[in-house]
């Protein structure tokens, strides 16, 4: 994930942040079978959506602290 899109994604709502997270578990999981059956070639791209599953959390997470204090 980019710079100007992590930065997008900060500016978006809890609930449009709980949609991608959904959307990148979807794709993890899509992945992790492709990976399976060897179809998948760029096996680095799972690595790059665990950690922009990490930073999508990671801003839910600063949200709700904010949110409730």
């Amino acid at each position: 994930m980019k710079t100007k899109d992590f930065q997008k994604l900060a500016t978006k709502t809890l609930s449009e942040l709980q949609k991608e997270v959904q959307k990148l578990q979807q794709e993890l999981v899509d992945l992790r079978m492709d990976k399976q059956l060897n179809k998948e070639k760029n096996v680095r791209r799972y690595k790059t959506k665990r950690q922009d599953l990490a930073k999508i959390k990671t801003l839910i997470t600063q949200k709700t602290v904010i949110q409730e204090g």
